[in-house]
């Protein structure tokens, strides 16, 4: 297993949006005094998760399967996705995804992110 993190931020996140649809995971950290930008991380493709709802801190690492107690319990979950650890101070979380993409800007808290793009329905 690779432990070099492929995204780490001391940042807030939030699990912000989950789109049935195009199963797109997107948390987020919005802007605050101590942080002038909005950061997002969106996880395309998704086919399990097993996040917290807010994390303080964040580090994402490739990891060949979710840690073996996780894993016994979810061998009826086969996946041909990546596996994604995330850690936070005091949680773990597990995402097998197609991929990882990012984005910061300084968009406010109400306006929509930029890498969740309206794709017309059956796309």
């Amino acid at each position: 297993m690779n432990n070099m993190p492929i995204f780490s931020s001391d940042r807030l996140f939030e699990v912000w949006q989950y789109t049935v649809s195009h199963r797109q995971l997107l948390m987020r950290s919005n802007k605050s005094y101590s942080a002038p930008t909005r950061l997002e991380v969106l996880f395309k493709d998704v086919a399990f998760m097993a996040v917290p709802p807010v994390m303080k801190g964040m580090s994402i690492t490739n990891c060949t399967t979710a840690d073996e107690e996780l894993l016994l319990n979810l061998a009826a979950l086969p996946s041909s996705k990546p596996w994604y650890r995330l850690e936070a101070d005091g949680a773990v979380g597990y995402i097998a995804a197609g991929t990882i993409v990012t984005n910061e800007d300084e968009l406010g808290y109400e306006e929509a992110s930029p890498l969740l793009a309206v794709l017309p329905f059956g796309s």
